[in-house]
């Protein structure tokens, strides 16, 4: 579904991007991987966190920081990330805590709430926490 006419400059920060999950996973890896930013910015942006647990669609444990949530796995750890939340197309996704990995997961359907946001978030759960072969 091609959503990129969609003036995404009148949803802010949630309408500023268009990219695709390889390049997604690219720029988390480098957020993550010092590669973006100093060091002294990802550690604020990860320690000075609110708790956002059991509201609205977060399980419990999670936290929010400057950009960027925590979302605890189900096999131990948080993935720290950011969803979107656009008509046309939601991403849930970020990079894992334990050498776990990083992942996108894209959807072309209204995700940014309830049960649908609950389901993208147990997608990327899933793929973050799979056996490795």
């Amino acid at each position: 579904m091609d959503v990129t006419e969609l003036p995404g400059y009148e949803f802010g920060a949630s309408g500023g991007l268009v990219s695709t999950p390889v390049d997604l996973n690219a720029f988390w890896d480098g957020l993550f991987g010092g590669r973006l930013l100093p060091g002294w910015a990802v550690r604020l942006m990860t320690r000075d966190t609110t708790d956002i647990g059991g509201r609205d669609v977060y399980p419990a444990g999670s936290r929010y920081g400057y950009g960027v949530a925590s979302i605890p796995l189900s096999c131990g750890g948080v993935y720290w990330g950011h969803g979107g939340d656009l008509p046309g197309g939601s991403v849930g996704g970020g990079r894992a805590t334990g050498g776990r990995g990083t992942v996108t997961v894209y959807t072309t359907t209204w995700a940014a709430e309830g049960d649908s946001l609950r389901h993208l978030q147990g997608t990327v759960d899933a793929a973050l926490c799979a056996k490795r072969r």
